[in-house]
This record gives structure tokens, sequence and C-alpha cells, in this order.
């Protein structure tokens, strides 16, 4: 009984043994296996830029065409990141050089990302007007767009980096007006505007030579977002030729004009309502599309209402040839579910020879 239970025991032993050698094994496979982009995706979540970068670098040198365009795509955003962690590093020198433009801080910061720009590869940059940061020189921007002119990246990078611009200089809207005509129907709508409002609180601020864009920018997001916080800052002037004060009250001097049917942007509203003739409202501060500031009394504004669709105003008909399989297939004409109400009689369908034809005609 006493060797079977010895045995027994060194069964157990050598057991334990070997998943002690198994899990050694895993440990040393994992930390011995080549880093993979999601290891450097976990990296960026986690704010370790530096090592993603060092990572993406690597799978870099190795990837095909297609797994290159996710690996730039990620370095610029670990890229980004980084400098956004140098920039709080280097935020005391920053600040004594935008207050007293001295030199030699802004020489030994130069030579400090100098040496960070040998040791990564990197190219960061220090900006020094009209704020002082450090931000990137733009070569893994460069080479990624001129290799992937179409990517589906370029656009959440492009917003990654007007982020990072409208934080470190709001001294313009021009960055933010360039991002949507460049996108008009981009997702990043909603934080467009928020970016608009934050930088609008400025008020060198200028908007004039955007009325047309703003409006149609501003006009969108009421259409998405009506019932958002930010919706409750637009408005439309109802009156003619109505005044803009410098103060709220009638006393006010006049400081410029709304025009009928012009957007404006609330700034500021009066802490209590007063009455004006047979009307009780409150007094707002306003920016306009056209870039005039003052405040305007409540009676003359109104809210932006939503517009669902566009009719045509020109008499057209035109008809578009597409190949069907079958009508009733959902992505035909016969399958569509966003025809408006009232606009079924405007389309037709009809075949000719071997192709399905749906016809549109504006003129219904």
């Amino acid at each position: 009984m006493f060797i079977h239970g010895e045995e027994c025991m060194s069964k157990k032993f050598i057991a334990i043994i070997i998943v002690c050698v198994a899990i050694v094994g895993v440990i040393v496979y994992k930390a011995m296996a080549p880093a993979t982009i999601d290891d450097a995706i976990g990296y960026i979540d986690n704010g370790n830029y530096k090592k993603a970068l060092k990572v993406l670098d690597t799978l870099a040198k190795t990837s095909g065409y297609d797994d290159a365009e996710k690996i730039y795509y990620y370095r610029i955003k670990a890229l980004l990141g980084f400098i956004n962690e140098l920039n709080e590093d280097y935020a005391d020198e920053c600040i004594e050089i935008q207050k007293t433009k001295n030199k030699r801080i802004e020489a030994k910061l130069k030579n400090k990302i100098e040496a960070i720009n040998k040791k990564t590869g990197l190219d960061i940059i220090l900006v020094t007007d009209p704020q002082c940061y450090l931000f990137t020189g733009g070569k893994l921007y460069d080479e990624f767009v001129s290799m992937y002119p179409g990517s589906r990246y370029i656009e959440s990078i492009d917003f990654d980096i007007l982020q990072f611009t409208m934080d470190k200089n709001p001294a313009s809207i021009n960055p933010i007006i360039e991002f949507y005509k460049r996108y008009p129907e981009t997702t990043y709508l909603s934080s467009l505007v928020n970016m608009l409002l934050k930088a609008l609180a400025n008020p060198k601020i200028e908007l004039k030579g955007h009325a047309e864009k703003l409006t149609e920018m501003l006009q969108q997001f009421c259409n998405k977002y009506n019932s958002s916080a930010e919706y409750y800052r637009l408005f439309r002037c109802k009156g003619e030729n109505v005044n803009l004060r410098d103060s709220a009250g009638t006393f006010g001097q006049i400081t410029g004009k709304l025009n009928k049917g012009e957007f404006v942007i609330q700034l500021e509203r009066s802490m209590d309502s007063v009455q004006i003739g047979d009307v009780r409202d409150y007094w707002f501060r306003v920016v306009s599309v056209n870039g005039s500031r003052g405040w305007v009394f409540g009676k003359f504004l109104e809210r932006i209402e939503p517009i669902s669709g566009t009719i045509a105003q020109n008499d057209e008909s035109f008809t578009i040839d597409e190949h069907f399989i079958e009508w009733i297939d959902s992505h035909t004409p016969k399958g569509w579910q966003h025809v408006y109400s009232g606009f079924e009689a405007a389309i037709s369908f009809t075949k000719l020879k071997a192709a399905n034809i749906v016809k549109l005609d504006a003129n219904e």
C-alpha cells in the first residue's frame, strides 16, 4: 500500500511539472511571438502610443499593400496620441515660449524634439505662431493619402487632425468649414457643430465669407439632430432688417442688422424675460452666419425647421437604365422603402428587350 501511494504521489508530481512547463511554454511563446496589429490597437486603446508606434513601424516593413492601409491608419492615430502626450510633457515650455518669445527656451525644446525624431524616425515639429504646440510635419499622412487616395480611413484621420487643430489653435473656423466642404455627408456632423459653437465663444472668431456653407451645415444638422441640446441654440430671423444691439434692451446701441431667413447661433440668453409691446420674451446674444454679432429680442427669432426632403423646381424627366433579375428584389425600385408619400405616381416601370427600366418623372 505504501509503494502504491508513493507511485501515485510521483504521478501527481509529474503531472504538476508538465502543467507548469506548458504554462511557461505558453508565456515564452507569447513573449517571443511577433506582435500583431491587434496588439498595437490594444496599446493605442491603453494610451501606450510609443509602444504602438514601434509595433506598427515593424509591421509596416513586412506588410503587403492591403494590410499596410490599416497599419498606416493606426500609425497616424498612434502618432497623434504620442504628440498629445508630448504636448502635456512640454506644456510649461510652450507656455513660456508663448508668453516671452524666449528663443533660448525655443531652441532647447527644438533640440529635444529633434532627438525624439532621430530616435523614432518621426517628423514632429514645433509650431510657435499663433499658439505654441507640437504637431506632425505630415510625412505619414502624405504617404498614406498618396498610396491610398480613396481609403475609407482618410475621413477619420482628417477628423482626428481637425480635433487636434481646433483644440490647439481655435482661432478660426476655417478648418471646420474646409472639412465640411470635403465631406458634406460626414458622420461627424454633430461634432463639427459642437466645435463651431465652442469656437464662437471667442469674440474674435470671424464668420464672414462662410454664410452659404454654414447655413447648409446648420440646416443639415437641424434635419438630423433636432432633439439635441445644440439644436435649441440655432435660430432663423423671421423679421425684416432686425436690429442687433450691444446690450440686452431697446436702449442698446445698434451694432448691425439681421435679414429675414438669416441663420443665427445663440451665444447667451438674458436671465429674465421682458415685456415689449404685447410680447414677452428673452433677449438673445447671437452671431449670424454672415458674422454680425449682438443682442436681439426673441420675438424676431424662430427655430430652424427640419427639412425632410427637397422638391425639384425645374421641369425635368429622365430614365435610369438598370438590369434587375427580379422586380421584387429589395435592391430594385419595387423594393424601395424611402419613396416620399405622394411621389409614387412619379415612378413607373417598363421593359425594353432584356432591360428592366424604372422611369422617374419630375413633372409628377
